[in-house]
């Protein structure tokens, strides 16, 4: 560990403008290799389990979430494509066997054998925000992609085996309509087909057709 006196002042360099040293008396310094590799560390650990750098809160409330890149994405070629920047592979070995153990630890949700925790930020998006819409009563996938959880009763409604064809069909598209926030159009994308074939079903089920949002 570094101490006060083992640190070469000549080595820093002032990183504040002359105008705010002046105006608020204060200093500031670069290129200190402890405060850089803490920096790291620090942010490894929020986007591991995903937390928020700048947020208030403490790191250790692990019940919500936020989503953040990947401490090695650093930068986009001119093409606009992001590349992930490593300068030590075995530290970025160890993030990525670790980012989806911990994901499934703090959501519950099990991810597919083969499936990783995209680490390019737009990509990690995309993918939270897909799972959410799959999981919408899951409390921390619904804090980081913010979104309230959509609370889902799985005591209450009917007896779907003994339901007639019909009326089963209309409780489920309702249902979906439901969990997509009243929306048909991403109902229909979630049940996989198009939204012109949801509309026909739902009109031979007798079902409101009058606005898309309506159910």
């Amino acid at each position: 560990m570094t101490n006060a006196s083992q640190i070469d002042q000549t080595s820093f360099a002032p990183k504040l403008t002359p105008y705010l040293k002046d105006r608020f008396n204060l200093k500031g310094y670069y290129q200190f290799k402890p405060f850089d590799e803490v920096k790291k560390g620090l942010e490894a650990f929020c986007t591991l389990f995903c937390q928020d750098i700048l947020s208030d809160k403490l790191l250790i409330d692990l019940t919500t979430g936020r989503i953040g890149s990947s401490p090695f994405w650093k930068y986009s070629d001119e093409k606009g494509d992001d590349h992930i920047y490593v300068d030590d592979s075995s530290v970025h070995n160890l993030y990525s066997k670790l980012a989806k153990p911990i994901f499934e630890y703090l959501s519950g949700v099990k991810l597919p054998h083969d499936q990783e925790i995209p680490e390019v930020f737009v990509i990690r998006l995309i993918f939270f925000k897909k799972l959410a819409e799959k999981y919408p009563s899951n409390k921390f996938l619904a804090s980081i992609v913010g979104r309230k959880p959509i609370r889902i009763d799985k005591t209450s409604g009917p007896d779907i085996w003994s339901m007639k064809h019909d009326d089963l069909l209309r409780y489920y598209y309702r249902g979906m309509v439901e969990r997509s926030g009243g929306i048909q159009e991403h109902a229909a994308e979630k049940m996989g087909v198009n939204y012109r074939t949801f509309r026909s079903r739902c009109k031979k089920l007798g079902m409101d057709l009058s606005r898309k949002g309506n159910h």
